[in-house]
């Protein structure tokens, strides 16, 4: 996506994803879509759904355990109504930058068509990048609200952006999921947020806390 399709009136529709998961069952989640007017920050659709997680929990391989349902949501949605279908798709996890440069931002774009944006609130380690990394960068280049920072690897690749905001300490982790590039989620990130977690994945986390 071209950065300067961002201020053209096509893209209106931005969509944020996530599981939360029960303190007292692991197996089970709420599986969660939000999709808001990019302009108004409007809910135009939200939709949960209680689901059974039928794959363990293994490091590295989370994306196969959460994707289908987060895939349901999304079908089901351009089925029953499209015009609310979202054009881009912020997700509570990571996208390249991950073990394997395939995250749950990253297989979910793959399975639906859709661009997608990791937006982790953690740093996931690896080549080189890690907490006492993250830590570093922020001190020497993070000072403001809207600053950003390039996550480079040892071997000098760009895994991601480490953005600051006004709210939190911490900054979001936003990589590149799938059919976007790096520029550009920046920008619509930035477009979204108030705080370290964009709206659309905020607004879904506020209502779990009451509940789930």
């Amino acid at each position: 996506m071209d950065p300067e399709d961002l201020k053209k009136p096509q893209l209106t529709l931005v969509g944020g994803v996530d599981l939360s998961f029960s303190k007292k069952d692991n197996t089970k989640a709420i599986a969660a879509l939000v999709v808001i007017d990019a302009f108004t920050w409007e809910i135009v659709h939200e939709k949960y759904e209680l689901v059974t997680l039928s794959q363990p929990y293994v490091p590295g391989f989370l994306a196969f355990r959460e994707v289908e349902h987060l895939v349901k949501l999304i079908n089901s949605l351009k089925k029953e109504n499209s015009n609310l279908y979202p054009q881009v798709i912020l997700v509570d996890g990571n996208g390249i930058l991950h073990i394997n440069r395939f995250g749950l931002a990253s297989h979910l774009g793959v399975l639906t068509g859709i661009p997608c944006i990791g937006c982790a609130k953690t740093i996931f380690s690896v080549d080189g990048i890690n907490k006492d990394y993250l830590d570093s960068l922020c001190e020497s280049s993070l000072k403001k609200d809207g600053d950003c920072v390039e996550l480079v690897g040892k071997k000098g690749a760009v895994w991601g952006i480490a953005y600051k905001n006004k709210v939190y300490e911490e900054p979001l982790i936003i990589s590149i999921g799938h059919k976007i590039s790096l520029d550009s989620a920046v920008q619509i990130v930035s477009w979204v947020s108030d705080s370290q977690i964009p709206v659309p994945v905020k607004i879904k986390f506020n209502i779990f806390i009451f509940i789930f």
